[in-house]
């Protein structure tokens, strides 16, 4: 059996991007920044100033190509391979977080993953969700990892089109309904019935909390209620993925979606 339940580390708090640089010094001197062309810009600036003030070198910043594809993922480790780098930084959504998880599987290094968006929990599973370059569903590729620090700026996710925080509550109140369903053909564990647990719970708390986040985004005030959203949709529902495994994901909601 081999599980892996979340991120080794998550951080969150409204202006932490001002304060990354210590956090990822702890992975060493020189980074490579990985994203999509606007998550690159919302988040260089500041990273390159708080990276700077602690001795770390930001030697690359790269597109990831728009999908997490194999032959993305083959480019980004061809250009990385030879680089002395310690540490790869990834920002952005879940196809830019997915594609660097297996980037740094390949290339055997810490990743520092920085969500400038709260619409799934690709930060905290150890899988990839891999599609063409055309943005076809080719299947999940498990040479991927979880990453070593998620920092989650709660200001940057308020400042996202209020669309990605809906599309996340949706995607994580699915969670409680497919683990119901799918859990039923996998022989009863400690691991898969935890998962429903957690998925039951997930289902509650969107429940009570969500509208007034999606107002609090609206309002562009951070609010308990939205952090806690935050939380719930990038973090604790990555955990459902992993303790639940294949036997929570194999129902209609990920089937018609691939």
């Amino acid at each position: 059996m081999n599980v892996t339940v979340g991120p080794a580390q998550y951080i969150r708090n409204k202006g932490l991007l001002e304060e990354a640089g210590p956090y990822i010094k702890n992975f060493g001197n020189s980074a490579a920044l990985i994203g999509g062309h606007t998550s690159k810009e919302i988040v260089e600036v500041s990273l390159r100033k708080s990276l700077s003030e602690h001795g770390i070198l930001l030697k690359n910043s790269l597109w990831y190509r728009g999908e997490s594809s194999e032959s993305n993922i083959d480019r980004l480790v061809v250009d990385l391979r030879d680089e002395e780098i310690d540490v790869l930084i990834v920002a952005g959504g879940g196809k830019a977080i997915d594609t660097v998880k297996a980037v740094a599987y390949r290339l055997n290094k810490p990743l520092v993953a920085i969500p400038t968006i709260a619409a799934t929990c690709a930060a905290a599973t150890p899988i990839t969700i891999l599609y063409s370059n055309e943005g076809e569903f080719i299947g999940i590729e498990r040479k991927s990892k979880a990453p070593d620090l998620v920092l989650v700026d709660s200001e940057i996710i308020m400042e996202a089109p209020v669309h990605f925080l809906i599309a996340g509550i949706g995607d994580t109140l699915a969670k409680y309904f497919e683990t119901k369903s799918s859990v039923k053909k996998a022989t009863p564990t400690a691991l898969n019935q935890t998962a429903i647990a957690i998925a039951g719970q997930v289902y509650q708390t969107l429940l009570q909390i969500g509208k007034e986040s999606v107002n609090a985004v609206r309002a562009q005030t951070v609010t308990k209620e939205f952090e806690n959203v935050i939380d719930t949709v990038i973090l604790v529902s990555g955990s459902v993925s992993g303790y639940g495994g294949d036997d929570c994901r194999t129902a209609g909601a990920h089937a018609i979606y691939s």
